[in-house]
């Protein structure tokens, strides 16, 4: 039988070889650079997160005040949203998550009233992100706070005015940059990465413009350099009617009920909207049109033609009507009292729901006066 003689121990520890102190430090070397590298991409995806997902918020805010119109409803554009709802732009973000206003005073139920109209806070419009102690926030991607008593902005920068809404997120370091310029932060700050300072880098950055939410009626925009007709009517608005008569059975080929071509009724018109979630009836009443620096009421003439009206609304400021549902009356001017009376002219009741849509530019009203 064959033996097999064993390799001699001396010979074996020999032949072999090991790292050596070089090799191993490079090792180490390469090692630590991939672990930092791994780290590095780890913390910027982590900043682009939060940041993407401040962004996502932001646009869900917008959408919580404005609504979608683009979305169909039976063939509408759907109408939702804060402004829809109550009537104006929130003055703090605690008004998108909780029924209460800024100060405290609880916003009306959402409630149906007449001529189509419905309003009142039906919210919650965002989804709160946290549940802090007794109520809840929406926070931006990094979860910032704001002062030790902020129930109302969460952290946020919300700059609301009635011409509209300014939003910023203070980024990873919740420092605004108008705070670090001024301080001896500005260096750290600078050293922050795209991805994690403020967001928007300006606190002026507009989330909803004056012309989103609102419809421009009438503009004291000075357009002369004579001063009395300054203003400028946008047309925003304009109605268009027809008056149908009804005629008997028999009849006449003179009158047929039709009323004296000649007789024109000095009309106005008067804008039911709903304002802080409860309808307010006539809110905005027209005034008389300035024609050759004269004042002359709008006149509608029952003789059976189509016609299209048009009125001025505000004295001295620009008038807007906020999106969402209103509806308008045609009523007689009061000559005597010079203002905006309250009965319908003759024995017509002309009244139209309408509803004024984020972007509208030109809102027309038609109808037929039976």
């Amino acid at each position: 039988m064959l033996s097999r003689c064993p390799m001699p121990l001396k010979t074996s520890l020999k032949n072999s070889q090991g790292f050596t102190l070089l090799e191993l430090l490079i090792v180490v070397s390469i090692l630590s650079s991939i672990a930092y590298l791994a780290v590095d991409n780890v913390a910027e995806s982590d900043s682009f997160n939060k940041w993407q997902r401040s962004q996502y918020r932001l646009e869900n805010m917008r959408q919580a005040i404005l609504g979608d119109s683009s979305r169909l409803v039976n063939g509408q554009s759907e109408l939702s949203g804060f402004v829809v709802d109550i009537g104006r732009l929130p003055g703090c973000l605690s008004e998108l998550l909780e029924a209460k206003q800024c100060d405290g005073i609880d916003f009306p139920a959402f409630t149906l009233f007449e001529e189509q109209m419905a309003g009142g806070w039906r919210g919650p419009y965002l989804s709160a992100t946290h549940r802090l102690g007794d109520y809840d926030a929406y926070r931006d991607g990094w979860g910032n706070k704001g002062d030790s008593d902020d129930k109302q902005n969460f952290g946020w920068v919300f700059q609301s005015s009635p011409t509209g809404v300014n939003v910023q997120t203070l980024g990873a370091d919740a420092i605004s940059v108008a705070t670090a310029l001024s301080s001896a932060t500005v260096t750290s700050y600078e050293q922050l990465s795209d991805y994690e300072k403020d967001y928007p880098k300006s606190d002026r950055q507009t989330l909803i413009s004056e012309h989103e939410f609102q419809l421009l009626l009438t503009d004291y925009t000075a357009e002369s350099i004579i001063p009395v007709v300054a203003e400028s009517y946008i047309g925003g608005l304009q109605v268009a009617l027809t008056v149908q008569v009804n005629c008997t059975e028999t009849p006449s080929e003179v009158i047929c009920g039709l009323v004296d071509s000649e007789n024109s009724i000095k009309t106005c018109l008067t804008i039911s909207s709903i304002v802080d979630g409860a309808l307010v009836k006539d809110h905005i009443k027209s005034r008389p049109v300035k024609e050759a620096l004269l004042e002359d009421p709008t006149k509608f003439t029952l003789n059976g033609t189509k016609q299209t009206l048009s009125f001025k609304f505000g004295e001295g400021e620009d008038t807007y009507l906020p999106i969402g549902r209103h509806y308008a009356a045609l009523l007689v001017w009061d000559s005597t009292g010079n203002k905006c009376g309250d009965s319908y002219p003759g024995e017509y009741e002309i009244h139209f729901p309408f509803t004024v849509l984020a972007g509208n530019r030109l809102v027309t009203l038609q109808g037929v006066v039976k």
